[in-house]
């Protein structure tokens, strides 16, 4: 049960994945490669600092929880930290936003 669990969380922590890797292309175009030292320290931090707290309670489903976790912070907060990656927040926003709308109409 722990592995599905832990798979299920996974497959959720997948799609923030996903968008940060088309978030990279955006960071390419625009020239601003020097945010993503940024966001990697900021990842590693937040991964290991969740990871120690939820790995002893809740063994590999806490870690899967930390990985999302870590995925949602550097696609969506880590952004807001610096004035010229802001910009692509309500990017993120609208996109999640038409998604939901449109499988709301289906």
């Amino acid at each position: 049960m722990n592995a599905l669990s832990a798979l299920k969380v996974t497959v959720w922590g997948q799609m923030f994945a996903v968008i940060s890797m088309t978030r990279s292309v955006w960071i390419i175009c625009e020239n601003k490669n020097k945010y993503v030292k940024y966001y990697v320290a900021i990842g590693t931090t937040v991964n290991l600092v969740v990871n120690f707290i939820l790995i002893p309670i809740m063994g590999i489903v806490g870690a899967a929880i930390a990985t999302l976790l870590t995925n949602m912070v550097v696609l969506i907060f880590a952004p807001l930290l610096f004035r010229e990656t802001r910009q692509q927040i309500p990017y993120l926003i609208h996109g999640f936003l038409i998604t939901w709308a449109w499988k709301r109409t289906k």
